[in-house]
């Protein structure tokens, strides 16, 4: 059976156990598939092949494909379209929902991952395109700038190298690998450097930044910056293992 999580977001840990090291984080709407049980613990494989320990109780069926994901930082789904309404949920950037309603005054009626109705302003949500564009995915990577740096995250409150180039791809209706590599059967696939061009993905010893422009590069910086476009220097062209791209 399929799964997805409960939460806004969800880690991933190395072995089943929370001080083990986190690999990956799972933003609602993902799909998730079920490996291993162990006690309170589930080994999981993601719908873009990731796999990782997870606390079982944040996993709940996944029974629909969501139509919208959050386009802004953080977002609330109340329990009416009113500011005044109960919380039901804080949906981060990436969280998908279904829209089951037409807009009214700026809010959407929306389906949650647990079933639960709720209401959203609809200039928070953004559908999912139908095909793939380079500028789209440039302004996705740069809808992170200035979030900080996390191992494993994959959203603005913390993101690293592969979790913006994965979600900047994601949030365009691509999935692609979660590494700082390139991997086989997955859309991207090693280029020649002079010919690439923007939302192309640039491989380094342990770090993949995208390049935005012809002499800048987004990336999440480990050096404490976190998400920061700066020049794609001659230093870091001389660090470059390989250029990928899927266009």
């Amino acid at each position: 059976m399929l799964h997805t999580i409960n939460t806004a977001t969800a880690s991933l840990y190395s072995r089943p156990d929370e001080n083990s090291m986190r690999v990956d984080e799972v933003l609602q709407g993902m799909g998730i598939k079920t490996l291993i049980e162990e006690g309170e613990w589930m080994y999981i494989a993601t719908d873009y092949r990731y796999k990782g320990w997870i606390k079982r109780h944040y996993l709940i069926p996944k029974t629909d494909s969501h139509s919208h994901y959050v386009k802004v930082a953080v977002a609330d789904v109340l329990t009416e379209p009113k500011v005044q309404a109960a919380l039901l949920i804080c949906l981060t950037l990436g969280c998908t929902v279904q829209v089951i309603s037409e807009e009214k005054s700026g809010w959407v009626q929306v389906s949650l991952a647990d079933g639960s109705v709720g209401s959203i302003r609809s200039a928070f949500l953004e559908k999912f395109p139908q095909t793939l564009e380079r500028d789209a995915v440039c302004q996705s990577a740069k809808l992170y700038l200035n979030s900080q740096y996390r191992w494993g995250g994959k959203s603005p409150l913390g993101i690293d190298c592969s979790g913006l180039c994965f979600m900047a791809y994601w949030l365009n209706g691509m999935h692609i690998y979660r590494d700082a590599k390139i991997v086989p059967d997955f859309a991207i696939k090693e280029i020649s450097p002079d010919s690439a061009g923007r939302g192309d993905l640039l491989f380094f010893p342990g770090h993949v930044g995208m390049l935005i422009e012809n002499d800048l590069m987004i990336h999440s910086s480990e050096s404490g910056n976190g998400v920061k476009i700066e020049v794609f220097t001659q230093e870091w062209k001389n660090r470059l293992l390989a250029t990928g791209s899927c266009f």
